[in-house]
């Protein structure tokens, strides 16, 4: 592991807000990958980790919407079943939350 003066400028490319150009990270790089050197942001393995973070998150969300409309689909189809609901507010229902 070379040291940070070692290491230089960040390889990592910054883009223009509307995405028209980029230009290299003008940061000093503080960690090595693969024989380049990058800043904390920009950092390949930490941008990976952040981003394998970020999908568990949604993941999780997603399966516990996904529990709930289920739950609310069986519960339509009992109200239904048991005459308990008109037909017409099951599918308005299910038009709007399924």
């Amino acid at each position: 592991m070379a040291t940070t003066e070692a290491l230089g400028q960040c390889n990592g490319r910054v883009t223009a807000p509307r995405g028209f150009y980029s230009h290299q990270c003008s940061r000093k790089a503080v960690v090595e990958r693969n024989g380049k050197g990058y800043c904390g942001q920009h950092d390949p393995q930490a941008r990976q980790q952040k981003r394998d973070k970020q999908g568990a998150a949604y993941q999780a969300k997603w399966r516990e919407k996904e529990a709930a409309r289920s739950d609310l689909n069986r519960l339509l189809s009992r109200a239904h079943d048991d005459n308990l609901i008109p037909s017409e507010d099951i599918a308005r229902i299910r038009k709007v939350y399924l």
